[in-house]
């Protein structure tokens, strides 16, 4: 693959290593050997610093061949899959094996992936699976890991994974639905070359259909399809059907919540699929789904009904892009619609051969995009763009900018003539003001095609001078958007003046222009305006003189602003100021226009500039004049350093010697004002002198003056002392540095540059850059300079030191901050000619594990030279500044420890010395090159286009990757003895008693610690000292210090992962927790959280297979040497990290146990939790410390134990189950204790057999998940055997002691335990059933049921005090005996059947008792609770007695206790919703609740209603034989129940109604109709805003006529609120095609006939939300049907139903535009013979106004005005009809008020004073 950048070509040094074609490829062994080396010897964190230098190789543009790739793929993916893998190292690997996979075009020819590894892994993650292993990997990396390695699963996997994914399927619960769809939409491929994709998408589409008011399900779905489309473009076969796609289009219509849609409920009693997706979701963008939509839809270009649809969506929503009615769907269209132009660019360009493809397949010549699609997709989206950009809301107006863009790339002249035609009137001052930015904003995202359009170039020049007003310093937005244009412009155009160009020619063109645009209908281009010179209107436009007049005009804009524009803030924030904005922006557009100037206009330029900064003092724009400055020097550093640099040396000198500036000191913020011209002459010489290369040196004799000069004269100077230093940064930056020399607008300038130039694209291979390279002249200027300021410097302050106490005073601090200061910058601007590889390691034995990075050439001056004189000097003077620091710290400890000032600056200094060796890392210039290269590219970039920049632009990118490559090279340095003490020094002033000392000593010290090898093992011990003495002294202040320091993340890994220090680390950080001090407590609790993070329980670890290893590097003599040697290794560091853990957990307990409840906490959590696992196991004496702490006092030592006793017993079991190898655990080689794959019968009569099954006796095998069947038969599905006798687990020599210590659980624990459990919780802690509690006491009941520990005898005694806690009322003693009886319960799982059977028959009366007598609304809420915990993913059959005993409930019509009816109903109903299909008990339940719909108590008919809700929605099954039947099914069709199917169930209700209806029903008195109806309504409420109302859908078009008269009973407002919200939710339902004419039928039924016009207007809103949210998929007949319903009603003979009508009609038009020469030709002839000013029938104008209103905004249609007119002559009386005509006039005149001038021109003259005076005043119409 070839690079479209060239990185090493253009690099001032290509001639060395960077040009051998092996030179990457032995960076690249060498990493993957280290890879295998570490790997092998199960070295992680060596590991992870190998993949860490492979991801260095890749970021360093090194290119891989498409096997090495391949290989590199298939290792680390099945590294990743290795099944020990711990969290922590799976998501290193998995970054790793993302980066190779990061674009598609990367994975080409890449062999297939395994994906069941993987999706078994997932699953573990989720919970899920068939292992007794914990899923250790994290979900959201294992998702990240899923959508990289999709596309590497091969499309023949397809049917497998159906397999896989289809039986998981199931609405019982949505949560296994949403898995089933995730997991398919996170596995299934999408490139089909051979498989038919029709193959399979139907059944996508049947299993969407079953959720069709799902958000979450229509996510995925189109997730899944867009990439679908996507990937398949490939093939000739066709991907969607028009039907599919129309299912697509309705569904992102009804996404967007648009006013005419009614939000949906959420259906259901949770959210379970919410939570499960937010796990499966692909991406974490909020705009993902925008992105989807798009994607589907510009993938399916090639099938014409995608351009109908897209056309009727635009069309039908595009009033809405318009600024004032702007809501929450503003972001969402404007969304779609930029990415909708997004992936046109992208597939243009990528099928267009504008860019290489770099192996990607293309579409066969029947599915490219063509020119006229391009053209149709502009034209369409042109207009909601333009509405957008003026937008209120900043975030739509970006993303409209964007996509405007991308139109005018797409088709220049459909877009260009529009966006002129209203950025002129705008720049103009003619319309409002926050247009005038929104059209700036604009302008620079279209730079580039005005630019290189020779069409639109002559409009550049009057565009800049439009834009010069935007330069305001009262609006620093739109300053901030008007300096962004000019830099766009001016990295495309070279201001160069043409010499023959004819003055006025081109104005005359631009004004020509403008007219055709103030006259233009539409945002068509006249034919006329194609007709022009072009060549010689170009050359007119930059003519002599009309360039220099805007370059004047700038800078005297700038200078005003920057003369009123406040200060910068320094104050760092995440928002920037506007101020802050203007600064930032300043050099890089000033760099930028003054790079393109030609001589003639730089010169003037340049004396502008010279004349305001010599007569002008502007003290608070110091950095945004020297960044001016700046800019000239770096554009043309001979000119402007001839000119400035004398200038400003002499000014220097001026103000020292007359005015002596400088002279004193001061401790204001602000300069004084004798100080202020020093200080302003100051930074514009740092400005001249920032990148003027080798300039320099012609002035060297004037600064080598000049600074001795200010040695003599200043020295000592808080004033000058910031100044000089940065002077001397510049000037050795300046002369040292290799950097990019060059602005060019193309390689060769020196013919100059013409017209032709403007805009031209340069290939990135064809770059040429002028580089600084530092000459031999100007290293030893800079060195002499550098050696005569380190000997003043040092002489100084080494004087100051022999004073000693004598040195006392401010200005000693003075002299001594100035001089540190010096040798701070000079060092920092002298950092490229450092070498870090230079001195004697105090440590060969960490050098050795040093890892030295690949050494890249960077063009290291005294590269091969090391005993150059020079060399050896700057090095001797760089010593004798560490030793001079040194004995300042000295120093400063002993005589002036409280000035924190010198602290700070030697802190910093220090820094300096550490950080700046072989590149300067303290000034960040990295960061900000970055920061200016980021801003630049942005109007730039292209989808399908790398690197489309001006060559300013990629030239920044080059100088990028020349530090990049210094930055990889230096890694860690070799520790000297120098740097030993400088860094114990840091340590040091880490541990002050001054907060301010301490701040800028950490942050040195951890700069220090990212340079220096083997610095935090000798700094650990120290600070553990120092800490301890702390402690010990109670010095709260040396006690912080030393935390915070540990807290650093490089210091806190090290005493968190280096077992010689964490011990005492722990124990102090315990110790604080005593401390008398808050702050100190509140510190000890953040220094615990973290640690205990970090202190895991050491993760076990399965070597990797040898099959694994050998790919990535072969073995071989000398590597299984180095493996053997570090392995041996290895496990040294193992055993003895092992001991000291032990060690720590023993004297963390013996804490414990002897300290304050908190620190008991503390210790025990880390004790227990941190350091107990499968492989450090606990012994005996914990167990039983264990055992005592979970009946502690305090609740939070026994939460912490009990939960820790419930863990260590799940070990135990693990332990016994694997025979003591975790390893066969870890393999998954351990089954799972009396669980069975059973294969699926294909017995057709099976389901019916396994349904039924469920409500008789239990028999051999259970099955707990309610999948199994729903769906689809899977080939084989899991259950559980019923053991017949009593299981006892196998204990050995580790587990026995432990099984041993389990005997304190007795009698006298449990009566504590649950004395505790019954205590009111704390504030803030559920007060009903508490599953984590009843787990836990589940976990410890089981261990006495199956290990060999005690009797039965202390079960029975749970049993006792269970019994008791549920003989009392209270509720709390109810919630405990709940808790307690569900654990006694689920203890029994893996007992034998007469055990369940014994625990049944005690529990079940206690049960009766309970339900019977105890129920309150206080403790409901925990037995529902405790009902869920017991039927929760379970076989109902392991709960039979107490399901029975629910299901035996029936109402008692005589009973006044409505609550406890209630609450049985409750109850029941959450057993059957968990049972799902599985309950079959539902007969007489059913037939008793329908028999009492009109149940007198509220309560009582709210559980009814809900109940049989539940019942026919979990009734419903599919249960096909296989995968393959499911697949060939047109349509899934539900297997049918006998047991009360729902249309025998409304047969019966219906006419139940009727009768009640009759009886009676308006009066006040509560009847059976109003009871019946409201129960009713809430039924059918819930089961229509479910997710999966599939059930119901038939029986609603049949319900709208019974509901409707229950909205009349005026008398019951509770029927009256539900039976609206029901009719309101019927609409929202997506009914199937087969059910639309019935329903339609129906509704046209009741607006003709209803007697009530309330009746009529429902059924109207009905119609409405029907039509939008089913408007893709009705036929064109039942469209017009319901139209039809709508326009009759205009006629209605209630007002208030005619003008809803006309509302809704509006949007109707808008979706159905063909309808309108209808509907004009039909009422317009009913105005015809209607005299002037005579009323006319209501219906006619309604119709006609609604077709007014329905384009209430942009240039009004053809036959819009002459229906205005006639409207107008018919008159304005105060009857309906002349307030509907008022009205419509009114609305006309406000929405078209700002574009007047223009739309006034689609009328005629007479029209025009037809509309004189009906509304408003002459002058808007006239």
């Amino acid at each position: 693959m070839v690079r479209t950048y060239p990185y090493n070509e253009v690099l001032p040094y290509t001639s060395g290593p960077l040009s051998s074609p092996t030179f990457a490829a032995d960076h690249l062994k060498q990493v993957l050997k280290d890879i295998y080396i570490t790997l092998a010897a199960e070295d992680y964190p060596a590991a992870y610093k190998a993949v860490h230098e492979l991801k260095n190789y890749l970021a360093l543009k090194n290119d891989l061949s498409p096997e090495e790739r391949a290989k590199l793929v298939h290792i680390f993916y099945d590294v990743c899959m290795h099944k020990s893998m711990d969290a922590s190292s799976f998501a290193k690997f998995a970054s790793i094996f993302q980066e190779l996979t990061r674009k598609r075009w990367m994975i080409e020819g890449i062999p297939e992936l395994d994906w069941r590894p993987l999706h078994k892994e997932v699953l573990l993650a989720l919970g899920e699976g068939e292992s007794l292993r914990k899923g250790e990997k994290d979900i959201g990396t294992l998702v990240k890991l899923t959508t990289h390695a999709q596309s590497l699963f091969g499309e023949e996997q397809l049917l497998p994974m159906l397999k896989e994914f289809l039986p998981l399927y199931n609405t019982t619960n949505n949560a296994d639905a949403v898995m089933s769809v995730g997991l398919m939409n996170l596995f299934l491929p999408t490139t089909f070359t051979d498989t038919p994709p029709q193959s399979f998408v139907p059944a996508l589409f049947n299993l969407w259909n079953l959720n069709p008011s799902s958000p979450v399900m229509d996510t995925l779905f189109i997730d899944y399809f867009s990439r679908l489309a996507r990937d398949s473009m490939v093939s000739h076969h066709v991907v969607f059907t028009e039907e599919q796609i129309a299912k697509v289009f309705g569904t992102i219509l009804r996404n967007i919540p648009l006013p005419h849609s009614f939000s949906r409920p959420k259906g259901g009693e949770d959210r379970a699929d919410q939570y499960m997706y937010s796990y499966l979701k692909r991406s974490e963008n909020p705009v993902g789904t925008l992105r989807d939509w798009a994607r589907f839809v510009v993938y399916q270009f090639h099938e014409e009904s995608v351009w109908r649809n897209l056309e009727t969506f635009i069309h039908g929503v595009e009033t809405y892009f318009y600024p004032s009615n702007s809501g929450r769907w503003s972001d969402i269209l404007v969304g779609f619609v930029y990415y909708l132009t997004e992936f046109t660019v992208l597939r243009w360009n990528k099928e267009n051969g504008h860019e290489p493809t770099k192996g990607e397949p293309m579409p066969p010549p029947e599915k490219k995009l063509t020119e006229e699609h391009k053209d149709r997709l502009v034209r369409l989206l042109r207009g909601p763009i333009f509405m957008s950009i003026y937008a209120k809301s900043g975030n739509v107006v970006s993303t409209a900018q964007s996509a405007l863009s991308s139109l005018a790339y797409l088709s220049p002249n459909l877009v260009i003539p529009g966006a002129l035609k209203r950025f002129y009137p705008s720049l103009s001052g003619l319309v409002e003001t926050h247009r005038t930015s929104s059209s700036l904003g604009s302008l620079r995202v279209l730079a580039k095609t005005l630019c290189a359009e020779p069409r639109w170039r002559a409009h550049v020049p009057s565009l800049l001078m439009l834009a010069l007003p935007g330069i305001d310093p009262n609006d620093l937005d739109k300053t901030v958007q008007t300096l962004k244009f000019i830099e766009a412009v001016s990295m495309l155009v070279p201001f160069w003046e043409e010499n023959d160009g004819e003055e006025g020619l081109a104005d005359g063109f631009v004004m020509r222009d403008i007219q055709e645009f103030e006259e233009m209908k539409g945002d068509d281009m006249p034919e006329a305006m194609e007709e022009i010179d072009l060549d010689l209107v170009q050359k007119s436009a930059v003519c002599r003189g009309v360039l220099g007049e805007f370059i004047t005009a700038f800078l005297g804009k700038l200078f005003i602003l920057l003369e009123n524009l406040p200060e910068a803030s320094s104050r760092r924030s995440k928002h920037k100021s506007g101020e802050d904005r203007v600064t930032s922006e300043l050099p890089i557009v000033c760099l930028a226009l003054f790079s393109s100037l030609s001589p003639e206009l730089f010169e003037i330029a340049l004396t502008k500039v010279t004349h305001f900064v010599t007569n002008t003092v502007v003290h608070h724009g110091g950095m945004p004049f020297m960044c001016i400055v700046s800019a000239l020097a770096k554009a043309r550093p001979a000119e402007t350093t001839a000119k400035l640099l004398p200038i400003f040396l002499r000014s220097i000198r001026f103000e020292v010697a007359e005015n002596d500036a400088g002279a004193g000191r001061t401790t204001l913020d602000d300069d004084l004002p004798r100080d202020r011209a020093l200080v302003w002459y100051f930074s514009l010489l740092r400005g001249v002198l920032a990148a003027c290369g080798n300039q320099v040196i012609r002035h060297a004799p004037d600064l080598r003056e000049f600074m001795t000069w200010m040695y003599s004269e200043r020295a000592g100077s808080s004033v000058v002392g910031p100044h000089l230093g940065s002077f001397l940064f510049g000037l050795f930056h300046s002369l040292t540095v290799i950097y990019a020399d060059d602005t060019r607008l193309k390689n060769d300038d020196s013919q100059g540059y013409d017209i032709n130039d403007w805009g031209v694209h340069l290939r990135p291979r064809d770059l040429c850059i002028k580089w600084h390279v530092p000459s031999d002249e100007e290293v030893s200027f800079a060195v002499e300079l550098y050696l005569t300021l380190v000997e003043k410097a040092c002489g100084q302050l080494d004087a100051l030191i022999r004073d000693g106490e004598q040195a006392k005073g401010k200005e000693t601090s003075d002299v001594l901050k100035f001089w540190l200061r010096l040798l701070s910058d000079s060092t920092g601007g002298l950092a490229d000619l450092f070498d870090a590889s230079r001195g004697e390691s105090l440590d060969p034995k960490a050098d050795e594990e040093r890892k030295v990075p690949h050494q890249y050439p960077t063009g290291y001056f005294f590269s091969g030279n090391p005993d150059d004189e020079r060399y050896v000097r700057i090095h001797e003077a760089r010593d004798r500044i560490g030793k001079t620091l040194h004995s300042t710290h000295q120093f400063l400890i002993a005589h002036k420890e409280d000035d924190v000032e010198c602290f700070q600056t030697w802190s910093s200094c220090l820094k300096t010395w550490f950080m700046d060796v072989g590149c300067n890392r303290t000034v960040k210039l990295y960061n900000r090159l970055e920061s200016y290269y980021s801003s630049s590219k942005r109007p730039f970039q292209m989808s399908g286009l790398s690197k489309p920049f001006p060559r300013p632009v990629m030239i920044r990118r080059a100088a990028l990757y020349h530090i990049e490559l210094q930055r990889h090279n230096l890694g860690l340095r070799k520790r000297t003895e120098l740097d030993t003490i400088l860094l114990k020094d840091l340590a040091g002033s880490c541990v002050s008693v001054y907060t301010l000392t301490r701040l800028s000593a950490q942050s040195a010290l951890e700069s220090a610690i990212k340079v220096i090898n083997g610095t935090r093992t000798v700094l650990a011990p120290f600070l553990l000292n120092e800490l301890a003495k702390g402690v010990e002294a109670n010095n709260h202040d040396k006690v912080k210090g030393a935390v915070f320091t540990f807290l650093m993340k490089a210091m806190h890994r090290t005493v968190t992962r280096d077992w010689r220090f964490t011990a005492d680390y722990v124990l102090n950080i315990l110790k604080l927790r005593g401390m008398d001090k808050l702050s100190l407590q509140a510190l000890s609790q953040k220094a615990y959280v973290v640690t205990v993070m970090e202190v895991k329980a050491t993760p076990p670890v399965l070597r990797l297979p040898e099959t694994i290893l050998t790919k990535i590097y072969p073995q071989g003599d000398e590597t299984k040497a180095e493996v053997d040697r570090l392995a041996a290794k290895v496990k040294r560091k193992i055993v003895q990290r092992n001991e000291r853990r032990l060690e720590l957990r023993e004297k963390l307990l013996m804490v414990a146990k002897e300290s304050h409840w908190k620190t008991s906490v503390m210790a025990s959590g880390m004790g227990l939790g941190s350091l107990v696992g499968p492989q450090e196991m606990p012994s005996p004496d914990m167990v039983k410390m264990i055992i005592k702490g979970a009946i502690d006092e305090h609740p939070s030592v026994r939460v912490l134990h009990a939960s820790t006793l419930s863990q260590t017993v799940q070990y135990i079991w693990q332990y016994s189950l694997s025979d003591g190898s975790i390893e066969k655990l870890l393999r998954d080689e351990v089954p799972v204790p009396n669980s069975v794959k059973l294969p699926t019968p294909r017995d057709p009569d099976f389901t019916l057999r396994f349904v039924k099954s469920f409500g008789e006796p239990v028999g051999d095998v259970l099955v707990d998940q309610t999948r199994a069947g729903w769906l689809v038969w899977p080939d084989e599905y899991v259950a559980s055997k019923i053991p017949e006798d009593h299981f006892i687990f196998k204990t050995n020599d580790v587990t026995q002691p432990l099984v041993d210590a389990l005997a304190g659980l007795d009698h006298a624990w449990f009566e504590k335990l649950f004395s505790y459990m019954k205590e009111e919780p704390r504030e803030g802690h559920s007060e009903v059933f508490r599953p984590v509690f009843a787990n836990a006491l589940t976990s410890i009941l089981g261990s006495l049921r199956h290990f060999p520990v005690s009797e039965t005898a202390v079960l029975q005694e749970v049993q006792t005090m269970v019994a008791a806690l549920l003989a009392d009322g209270d509720k709390h003693h109810q919630r405990a005996g709940s808790e307690g009886l569900a654990a006694l319960v689920m203890s029994t799982k893996a007992a034998s059947r007469q055990e369940q059977e014994e625990v049944w028959t005690w529990a079940l009366p206690l049960l009766k008792t309970v339900f019977d007598e105890k129920l309150t609304p206080e403790n409901l809420g925990t037995w529902t609770g405790f009902v869920s915990h017991l039927f929760h993913k379970q076989d109902p059959r392991r709960a039979m007695p107490l399901m029975k005993m629910l299901s035996e409930f029936r109402l008692n019509m005589h009973s006044n206790e409505a609550f406890k009816e209630s609450a049985r109903i409750a109850l029941l109903r959450k057993c059957m919703a968990l049972a799902g299909w599985h309950y079959t008990l539902e007969e007489p339940i059913v037939s008793d609740f329908l028999a009492h719909l009109d149940h007198p108590y509220k309560g009582v008919r709210e559980e009814i209603a809900k109940t049989l809700w539940v019942v026919y929605n979990r009734q419903r099954y599919y249960a096909y034989a296989s995968v393959e039947d499911l697949l060939a099914a047109k349509k899934l069709e539900p297997v049918p129940r006998a047991n009360n199917p729902l249309d025998e169930v409304f047969a019966k209700i219906i006419p139940e109604l009727h009768e009640h209806r009759q009886n009676g029903a308006g009066t006040e008195e509560a009847t059976p109709y109003k009871s019946a109806g409201k129960t009713l309504a809430i039924w059918l409420r819930a089961a229509i805003t479910a997710d999966n109302a599939n059930a119901y859908v038939p029986y609603m078009p049949r319900m709208i006529p019974e509901a409707l008269p229950m909205v009349d009973v005026k008398e019951d407002t509770d029927l009256q609120q539900l039976t609206a919200q029901f009719l309101v939710s019927v609409g929202t339902v997506q009914y199937p095609p087969s059910q639309h004419k019935e329903l339609i039928g129906i509704l046209a039924e009741i607006a003709k006939t209803a007697e009530s016009w309330h009746h009529r207007a429902r059924v109207m809103s009905i119609v409405h939300v029907i039509y939008f949210s089913s408007f893709y998929i009705l036929s064109e007949e039942n469209k017009a049907a319901l139209r039809d319903i709508i326009i009759s009603l205009l006629a209605d003979s209630q007002v208030e139903v005619r003008e809803s009508a006309s509302l809704i009609l509006t949007g109707i038009v808008r979706l159905s535009p063909d309808i309108i020469p209808s509907l004009i030709e039909k009422y317009a002839a009913q105005l015809d013979g209607v005299p002037r000013r005579t009323s006319p029938p209501h219906e006619p104008i309604l119709a006609l106004s609604t077709l007014i209103r329905s384009f209430p905004y942009g240039t009004p249609p053809p036959w819009a005005p002459p229906l205005l007119a006639r409207l107008a002559r018919i008159g304005g009386s105060n009857s309906p009809v002349g307030r509907t005509i008022k009205n419509t006039l009114g609305e006309f005149k406000k929405t078209r008020s700002d574009n007047w001038k223009e739309d006034s021109k689609c009328f005629t003259a007479e029209e025009l004073e037809d509309l004189e005076g009906v509304v408003g005043h002459r002058s808007y119409f006239a």
